[in-house]
């Protein structure tokens, strides 16, 4: 239910997010990177806090507060920049996750043993795409994949 899509779209956005981390600090030092991680905190907290509060406000009662919706009400004039950045997001998302796993699994397979094809990071990439995560976008309810995250 409602429990696991919470679970499921804090996995996401915390695990894009923890990947990028390391770099972040190593390209901008310590002292600016944990400043900027504040400022950004801070800023991602209020969006939040605005968009909860539109949520309260105008949709409480007919409990419709989509993102699309909040997002729309907050920024009539920007419903198509919302959507535009929203989807560049996933992307960037899933991109990221797939260059991860294809610098990282073909030499998991290599250290235990294997060769060929398998080892191969294109490879490792379009059979990720098209066996694992082609059919999982396919899924009707976000609950459904409880059991992938």
């Amino acid at each position: 239910g409602m429990f696991s899509c919470i679970m499921n779209l804090s996995n996401t956005i915390l695990g894009a997010g923890m990947l990028g981390l390391p770099h972040a600090f190593a390209s901008s030092g310590y002292l600016l990177g944990s400043i900027l991680l504040f400022v950004f905190a801070l800023l991602s907290g209020f969006g939040l806090y605005l968009l909860a509060n539109i949520s309260v406000d105008h949709f409480s009662e007919k409990r419709n507060a989509t993102f699309y919706n909040v997002a729309t009400k907050a920024f009539p004039q920007g419903a198509l920049v919302i959507d535009v950045a929203v989807a560049v997001k996933c992307f960037g998302v899933g991109t990221s996750y797939l260059i991860v796993v294809g610098d990282l699994l073909p030499k998991a397979f290599s250290s235990m043993g294997a060769s060929g094809i398998i080892t191969d990071r294109r490879f490792v990439i379009t059979l990720l795409m098209g066996g694992i995560i082609a059919p999982l976008c396919c899924l009707k309810k976000l609950d459904a994949l409880r059991f992938t995250s």
